[in-house]
């Protein structure tokens, strides 16, 4: 009987077998929509780090309502997603800024109408019939992400230097988004489900980034209590301990409030905006304020910035994006990072612009310091005075 098997075993692992090679071809079942505009800022695990970041994503399927039955049973899902950013060189990206980059609608209705025109008009000026111009609209923004062998031949990240542990491992010992194969696994929260459009909390994704797959979160198969990890993953602490706000910020937050708004944020409040009540409106001015502020001190406590901004450049100002805002911070002491200026994201995008414009060297633009020489909590009432200077 033995030898028997050996022969079939043998017989298999022969020329005559040869290992099947496939090559993956799917699209995106949606794009995720969330408060995390860029790479910059987003927190790299945010279920339980930073649970009150919010996204939603539309599923761009036929009959994804009927797909969606039955989720709402469940309080958290299982995220498949693309990184789509890794492959970008942002030295040459950055030379124009892309609105569509910054916003939480894709197309335009506008948009939408006047590429249908164009193509109706190039498709009549070729006598394209009518299959043809229905393929050629349906394939005119698509956008082909490559993992093949060949495209990441020779592979650029076998091992990669994860921030807590600070030496090189091999990446499928790490969470990194810089695979053989990008794709990213994330934990959120179910905060509702509209038709075809799931409303999520704990997000870590940035916007815009395209959907694989999505399986609910059942404790009894995920959950593995007395799973084993190495040490560096279990050192939890950050070097960052306290998060302050400046008056300069506290106002400037709530100006973003009165005027835009805090984007997708707002949505998970909106069912509890009917407030008749001047007082109970108060009160909900007040709750979002502290919820803004609480979500950016988990951001920042959840230690964003790269492995060299902490050993390089520990002590320069920086900023990111939450929502419709612009965050602008510096470390002030060690252990405390000093939130103080909050503005309107679009006026930061207009600045930059306004930069780029005027920029005429060759290689890209100039990239700016902030320097505050003044001390924004003691001067309210005065504007900020801010030096660029050139890195």
């Amino acid at each position: 009987m033995i030898n028997i098997i050996r022969n079939y075993v043998v017989k298999r692992s022969g020329n005559n077998f040869k290992k099947p090679n496939y090559r993956i071809t799917m699209d995106q079942i949606g794009l995720m929509e969330s408060v995390f505009l860029t790479k910059n800022g987003t927190p790299r695990q945010s279920c339980k780090l930073v649970p009150d970041s919010s996204g939603k994503i539309k599923i761009d399927c036929k009959h994804a309502d009927d797909a969606l039955r039955g989720l709402d049973g469940y309080s958290h899902v299982w995220v498949l997603f693309w990184f789509h950013k890794n492959n970008e060189d942002y030295k040459k990206r950055i030379k124009t800024i892309d609105d569509s980059e910054y916003n939480f609608n894709y197309i335009s209705d506008n948009n939408n109408n006047n590429n249908n025109n164009n193509n109706n008009n190039n498709n009549n000026n070729k006598n394209n019939n009518n299959n043809s111009n229905s393929n050629n609209n349906d394939n005119e923004n698509i956008i082909e992400i490559k993992s093949t062998i060949k495209e990441r031949s020779p592979p650029r990240h076998v091992s990669v230097k994860p921030p807590r542990l600070g030496k090189k491992i091999g990446v499928f010992s790490t969470r990194s988004p810089h695979r053989y194969n990008d794709i990213g696994l994330s934990l959120c929260k179910i905060e509702k489900i509209e038709c075809d459009t799931i409303y999520l909390s704990g997000v870590d994704i940035i916007n815009g980034t395209p959907i694989i797959d999505i399986k609910p979160y059942i404790p009894q198969y995920d959950s593995v209590p007395n799973a084993i990890v190495p040490k560096w993953v279990e050192q939890q602490e950050t070097a960052i301990n306290n998060i302050e706000f400046t008056d300069n910020a506290n106002k400037g937050i709530e100006i973003c409030l009165n005027t835009v708004g805090f984007g997708l944020l707002d949505e998970s409040d909106e069912n509890n905006n009917n407030n008749n009540n001047q007082l109970e409106k108060q009160t909900d001015h007040t709750v979002k304020i502290e919820k803004i502020k609480k979500l950016i001190s988990d951001v920042l406590i959840s230690e964003i910035r790269s492995t060299f901004r902490k050993l390089k450049k520990p002590d320069e100002r920086w900023g990111f994006f939450i929502g419709n805002l612009n965050i602008q911070v510096y470390m002030s002491s060690p252990g405390v990072i000093t939130v103080y200026n909050v503005e309107d994201k679009n006026v930061y995008i207009d600045f930059k612009r306004t930069q780029l414009s005027l920029s005429e060297i060759p290689h890209g633009p100039k990239l700016y310091e902030i320097n505050d020489n003044v001390n924004i909590e003691n001067n309210e009432n005065n504007k900020t005075i801010e030096n660029k200077k050139e890195l």
